[in-house]
């Protein structure tokens, strides 16, 4: 792994030079690096120059060590095009240089990079807004509370459980303390494709999940909010040899509704894109007219492809019944939000890429380079549009752990959560 002008020594010459003078600056300054990868010529030297020097006086050069270095309180590298380096830039930082804010940029061309940092905000990112918190979805809680308390505790954790008709105790105490917001997805099982029994009862055995639901709901701390079941409309969902329309959703949700007063309550989310019963936007009326009262919506929303740009395509399906649903987010979650009374809050509680490169069976999961971190910010930004008629509260990313779009081990995803979601 080479970062220094030298790669095998760079390193060892820093610490040495530190011991032998730790001398603190003669007094504390903000320090921006803009560090170029490896074979960058002067060209972007320039670039950087062009469109940064002027107005900020960035530092720039080719050594990840020179970027690192320094007793400041405040150090921001931008990496430009950091997936040209040999090894991981950001695990680099973090085991020889903690403390080291980093950004990226990727740019085609110079003249791209000077425009990117002539338009660049002042600080390493989005701020959070203002009442929107990121999150992460983690089916059966298994981690990401705990990473959220400790990286990005203004957030969410959208925690979904198969509890059939057992009820569950939960306290997730420690994540509410922190500063998260813990939001329960109670469900009969999991779908029927990954092989489970459906996310909503058998009809025989309505009654005992809605009582182990009301049960969990009375016996947990540390709750914010609940939902019932998962993605009605979609047939994997569904219990063996039964379907689950509008009404059977709603009905289940308003049994809840009536042993479980006093809580913050939504009804299932829809698959955005699913038309096998009906017309989604169809089936997604019909249930909200149905049930007898939510203090948030569930809804979920996903891009075609690790390009942050989708966020705002505005391409839509060319094929009846779904001309007027948009392909990707945040379009496709947008079009039902204008279905639900206005005002009323919006928790996207899974967001993302389908696809790693096509629309290819197996290419599926989120990417492992820079990409992840972009799209991720880009989602958090478009939520933030304050223009909607029902605000966005929370965009969880989909998933912690268990497939191909886990991002436990995903530094780039991770990294965009933790600047999204500190305090």
């Amino acid at each position: 792994m080479r970062f220094g002008k030298y790669g095998y020594s760079a390193i060892g010459i820093v610490k040495g030079m530190n011991e032998m003078s730790r001398g603190e600056p003669r007094e504390q300054y903000e320090r921006t690096y803009v560090l170029l990868p490896p074979q960058a010529g002067a060209e972007w030297a320039k670039a950087v120059i062009d469109g940064a020097w002027e107005r900020r006086r960035y530092t720039v050069g080719g050594s990840a060590d020179d970027a690192g270095i320094g007793d400041l309180d405040y150090r921001r590298i931008i990496a430009v095009n950091p997936d040209r380096w040999s090894g991981d830039l950001f695990a680099f930082f973090r085991d020889h240089y903690s403390g080291v804010g980093v950004v990226t940029i990727d740019a085609d061309t110079p003249s791209t990079l000077a425009q990117m940092l002539a338009e660049m905000d002042d600080d390493d990112g989005p701020e959070p807004a203002l009442g929107l918190r990121v999150g992460i979805n983690d089916p059966d809680n298994q981690g990401a509370g705990y990473w959220l308390r400790g990286n990005a505790p203004h957030s969410l954790l959208y925690v979904p459980l198969g509890i059939g008709e057992h009820a569950r105790t939960l306290d997730f105490s420690a994540e509410a303390q922190a500063g998260a917001r813990v939001v329960v997805n109670l469900r009969w099982g999991w779908s029927t494709d990954c092989g489970g029994s459906g996310t909503f009862p058998p009809q025989a055995e309505t009654e005992a999940f809605v009582r182990a639901c009301q049960q969990t709901i009375a016996q947990s701390a540390g709750v914010w909010g609940w939902t019932i079941g998962n993605e009605a409309n979609n047939p994997r969902e569904w219990p063996q040899n039964e379907r689950v329309l509008p009404d059977d959703a709603a009905r289940v949700y308003n049994w809840v509704r009536n042993g479980a007063q006093g809580v913050n309550l939504a009804p299932s989310s829809i698959d955005p894109y699913n038309a096998t019963l009906m017309c989604c936007r169809e089936y997604f009326r019909y249930l909200w007219a149905l049930i007898d009262d939510a203090e948030f919506a569930d809804l979920h929303g996903y891009i075609r492809g690790p390009n942050p740009a989708l966020v705002n395509s505005d391409a839509r399906f060319s094929d009846a019944p779904l001309q007027w649903q948009y392909l990707n987010y945040w379009g496709c979650c947008e079009t039902l939000a204008a279905e639900l009374p206005p005002g009323l809050p919006v928790i996207v509680s899974e967001f993302n890429h389908i696809w790693k490169t096509n629309e290819v069976v197996g290419d599926c999961g989120w990417v492992t380079d820079s990409r992840a971190r972009h799209i991720i910010l880009a989602a958090y930004n478009r939520a933030a549009d304050t223009s909607t008629r029902n605000p966005v509260t929370a965009v969880c990313v989909y998933r912690w752990r268990g497939n191909d779009w886990a991002i436990c081990e995903n530094q780039w995803a991770l990294d965009a959560i933790a600047q999204l979601g500190r305090a």
